[in-house]
């Protein structure tokens, strides 16, 4: 007979719940087939109803390889009557977390909801609904009321089973998950009146540490020691990942000093970004789909985006292209001339006329890819199209 697994959990009591505020903890996470690491936090008092008509907050999440940490939260009916819906980002750079320790934090307002790793935030929600009748049209419920905050290691599950992962080895198993510390700041009053950053509005100027005068910077792809550098090849490229420098380096917007979308990412940018809602069941049994975060909207003929790039060897491209909506996509590399179409490794197109509709467009490419750093260039080439996440394969020539 096998050993049986055991999973824990611990978690604040009734003496010591949140309401608002900023919650840091810094940890190093368990890594293994079945492994399924967690921080959440539930309410204390389940007023709005039963789950997820009350909500939860899922601050960090991973399993098996411990790569691509999950921020979500989960709102709307009880589940299996009501419409469940989520909301929720993932950070997509290929980091193994079991590796090292890594400084996780959660921003809670009344007005936005923000996640960051190692101080670079990588996901932010403003909106969410419950369908409680308690809520009474209140735009913060369900997430007004206390919380408890919860660390818990599974082991197994549908999700880190799923999609030919595998069961756990209960003869060879042994893993932790290490929490240095845990913090939590209150929030003034001020502080919780903030809208954070001013969307729709102008832009902010932009801080000197995100200017990077006429040549693009990689955003948001780090090391182990918090380095910025270039996402290698292959990988998941998220839209609002796009270079720093801004208008005309980074991307090119039509209203570059203005985001007309409802999202809280990139503040300092002007290109225009939505937020994506989840909505559930999902029939894949993949639990984020092939969806993350935020997405490029409103995408207008000549506009682009711009993703720089690495690869140690010669290689050529293929993949797919996560769009909605209505219109067509140019991909080029190290190139910004969109009428021109200089360099180009793909074009797609969509007509879902469902803006949030995601769905993958293949495309594959002969063009030969010298071994070193690149620009991975998407142009709006018709506008009305939504772009969500690229995935890139290569192949070694």
């Amino acid at each position: 007979m096998k050993p049986a697994i055991n999973t824990c959990q611990i978690g604040t009591n009734i003496g010591y719940n949140v309401l608002y505020g900023h919650i840091e903890f810094r940890m190093k996470v368990a890594k293994g087939t079945g492994t399924w690491p967690s921080v959440y936090m539930l309410p204390v008092d389940w007023y709005y109803g039963d789950w997820p008509q009350s909500g939860e907050i899922d601050i960090f999440e991973a399993v098996n390889e411990a790569k691509n940490p999950h921020a979500s939260q989960h709102d709307g009916g009880v589940f299996n009557v009501g419409t469940k819906t989520q909301e929720g980002c993932v950070m997509n750079n290929g980091l193994d977390y079991s590796l090292d320790y890594h400084i996780y934090t959660y921003t809670w307002t009344p007005g936005y909801h923000s996640w960051s790793i190692d101080g670079k935030v990588y996901c932010t929600v403003s909106k969410w609904l419950t369908e409680s009748p308690l809520a009474n049209g209140s735009a913060t419920a369900p997430y007004d009321r206390q919380f408890q905050l919860m660390f818990n290691l599974a082991i197994g599950g549908s999700w880190p089973e799923c999609c030919g992962a595998g069961a756990p080895d209960p003869q060879n198993y042994y893993h932790q998950m290490l929490v240095d510390y845990v913090r939590v700041y209150a929030l003034t009053d001020a502080q919780k009146a903030a809208t954070r950053w001013r969307f729709p509005n102008n832009v902010d100027p932009t801080p000197s540490y995100f200017k990077s005068g006429s040549t693009a910077v990689a955003y948001n792809v780090e090391t182990a020691g918090g380095n910025w550098l270039p996402l290698r090849l292959p990988n998941w490229i998220d839209a609002e990942s796009f270079d720093i420098g801004g208008q005309g380096v980074g991307y090119f917007d039509t209203s570059g000093t203005y985001n007309s979308g409802n999202s809280q990412n990139r503040p300092y940018d002007g290109m225009d970004l939505n937020d994506l809602q989840y909505w559930f069941p999902v029939t894949s049994g993949i639990k984020f789909k092939e969806q993350s975060g935020a997405y490029v909207t409103s995408f207008v003929t000549g506009e682009w985006v711009s993703y720089t790039v690495y690869t140690s060897q010669k290689v050529t491209l293929n993949g797919g292209a996560y769009i909605a909506g209505n219109g067509a996509l140019v991909g080029l590399v190290d190139s910004t001339d969109c009428a021109a179409q200089t360099n180009k490794i793909f074009e797609v197109s969509v007509n879902s006329g469902d803006g949030e509709d995601f769905q993958p467009q293949r495309w594959s490419s002969g063009l030969a890819l010298a071994p070193g750093t690149h620009r991975i260039v998407v142009c709006a080439k018709t506008g009305g199209v939504n772009f969500t996440s690229l995935q890139t394969f290569s192949w070694v020539l």
